[in-house]
């Protein structure tokens, strides 16, 4: 998780958005900006116009770029909703 709190300042000053991490049960809306690759896996980052959060990535997400998403990141694993569907991320 180091690596990730790395990432995400470098992102934070790149953007000039605040990090917001995702704690466990939270849901997250936020446009889909871009894909981070990290030892521990993809993540996502969403920005919700107030700050970014990075969430576990699932390949579904990818032709979804720039587009509103909403995720819940619960026990380590994403919950996508996109429109009408739902997938999972096993992180």
């Amino acid at each position: 998780m180091r690596k990730l709190a790395t990432t995400a300042q470098s992102l934070a000053t790149e953007t000039g958005l605040a990090y917001r991490p995702v704690a466990d049960g939270q849901r997250m809306v936020g446009i889909y900006r871009r894909n981070v690759m990290l030892a521990s896996g993809r993540y996502a980052m969403l920005d919700d116009a107030m700050g970014f959060s990075l969430v576990p990535w699932k390949s579904v997400t990818e032709p979804l770029l720039g587009k509103q998403m909403t995720a819940k990141v619960q026990d380590g694993r994403a919950w996508w909703e996109i429109g009408q569907q739902r997938g999972q991320s096993k992180t």
